[in-house]
């Protein structure tokens, strides 16, 4: 079977096999074959690819045919429905509950939004495939065919930079109206508890990744508006910088659609991408606020049981409940999961894999050939020429250890707590992703230069490569 291929950074086996499980739950026209698979600090994650093709083509086949509100409303309508259902959960009391009911309301939580879950993982993927090949081609076949190269990028980038002010962009903006608010009321950063307290409630989630469960806390904005006090002589400047930048894209993109008389197909595909990016930024809060939830009741079990965390998070929901039930933790088992596991839903039926046999299972379906090469092409993102220093970044903990300001950021693909590595790059560029992907949307605002998409940049380059970032062309190569 070929497969579409993500990495990641260790991601520990209950974070995920729920999501993998979920796949059973999809009718036969949207199903996924779907495998997890963890070897020490580096996950790979597998879609089949005749179901992935089927899935972009069935957004094309949407979008030509304008049922734009049918495809776009379904899933607002799903990831909604996760939050809410997250947010609900997030009140109960799991203390006080005994071990039966414990596990049964946290099955129930977990049945309300599974399928949901599924069905927003594999079609919003998807939207990053060949939807996205399909709007730059017809920006392409739009645009007059009598101007430059360098003309033609710069429409392509005024066109798809998205409307949509991502979550990242409102946090920065909420924190520096505190910071405007305590300036011109004259107030003490030690009497700001209800300003604190709103925006806790509303972003303490955009830390949370895959790979760490970090919660941003009250302690946590006040310090980040400490910061800015120092920073900014005048933070009333910046806000208007932010907001006028905002106000400039949609300008921008209405002067080029006027001046290049681009026609209204092109506009309708380019608007239906605006809500894609909004939808990518909506899946990112409902999936981290079901991994907080995940988080929650593996705590629960880990006091009631005095085992770890760490070690409870390579177990299943099954034998969760058993060990809670009084069954002893198989350590042998604990110790292959963490040197390498593999958890796959195939055909409806689902199966584990653990040390030797998950290392065969990885040697059958990982097939990644790639010819060696001195330079990698992608889709632009965010344009500009850097030179720097290659990092090669598997996960956080990769980042963490490696970025310096001015290093290019070559990772698999970025997700929002990887915002301040972002932000000390020279540039981006990732294996994965479209023009509505993370890395695309933060590079942007950020006004850094990004390429999307190349494939195999994370397996040509290797750390402290002399590189070249050419986000105009969409080209990364290797310097002698």
């Amino acid at each position: 079977m070929k497969w579409q291929i993500y990495h990641r950074g260790t991601i520990p086996l209950f974070r995920i096999a729920l999501m993998v499980e979920s796949m059973k739950l999809l009718p036969k026209e949207d199903y996924f074959d779907a495998i997890y698979s963890n070897k020490g600090e580096k996950l790979t994650w597998l879609w089949d690819m005749k179901s992935f093709s089927r899935a972009e083509n069935k957004i094309i086949k949407s979008l030509e045919k304008k049922e734009n509100n049918k495809i776009i409303k379904n899933m607002l309508s799903k990831t909604y429905k996760i939050i809410k259902v997250d947010e609900a959960f997030m009140k109960k009391k799991l203390s006080l509950s005994n071990n039966k009911k414990l596990i049964k309301t946290f099955e129930k939580f977990h049945k309300k939004i599974a399928l949901e879950h599924a069905h927003t993982n594999t079609l919003i993927d998807a939207i990053d495939g060949k939807p996205s090949e399909v709007l730059k081609e017809k920006i392409n076949n739009a645009i007059p065919k009598n101007i430059s190269s360098k003309e033609k990028l710069k429409i392509i980038f005024n066109l798809i930079n998205p409307l949509h002010t991502s979550f990242t962009k409102q946090e920065e903006l909420a924190i520096l109206k505190v910071v405007i608010d305590i300036s011109k009321k004259n107030k003490s950063i030690n009497n700001i508890d209800k300003e604190l307290k709103q925006l806790t409630k509303k972003y303490w989630w955009t830390d949370i990744g895959w790979e760490n469960i970090k919660l941003k806390d009250e302690k946590y904005f006040k310090k980040e508006i400490a910061k800015l006090q120092k920073k900014l002589n005048n933070p009333e400047k910046k806000q208007k910088e932010i907001i006028l930048e905002l106000k400039q894209k949609v300008d921008t993109r209405n002067k080029t659609i006027k001046e290049y008389k681009i026609n209204k197909k092109t506009i309708y595909w380019i608007s239906m991408f605006d809500k894609f990016t909004e939808l990518h930024d909506l899946r990112k809060e409902a999936q981290m606020k079901t991994l907080y939830n995940l988080y929650r009741f593996i705590k629960e079990v880990a006091q009631r049981t005095n085992h770890k965390v760490d070690d409870l998070e390579w177990f299943l929901f099954d034998e969760l409940c058993e060990i809670l039930n009084g069954k002893k933790l198989d350590k042998e088992t604990l110790t292959k999961r963490k040197k390498s596991v593999s958890y796959a839903t195939i055909n409806y039926k689902t199966t584990i894999y653990i040390g030797e046999e998950s290392e065969k299972f990885r040697a059958k379906e990982l097939n990644e050939e790639f010819q060696p090469s001195k330079e990698v092409r992608g889709t632009p993102a965010s344009p500009g020429v850097v030179q720097g220093r290659a990092k090669i970044c598997h996960g956080l903990k990769d980042a963490a250890k490696k970025m310096k300001k001015g290093d290019i950021l070559i990772t698999n693909m970025t997700l929002p707590n990887y915002l301040s590595y972002m932000k000390k790059a020279g540039a981006i560029v990732t294996d994965e992703g479209g023009i509505t992907s993370h890395a695309a949307i933060v590079s942007r605002e950020l006004g850094k230069p990004c390429v999307i998409g190349t494939k195999i940049a994370t397996k040509i380059f290797k750390d402290g490569d002399l590189v070249e970032v050419d986000a105009n062309k969409g080209i990364v190569r290797k310097l002698e």
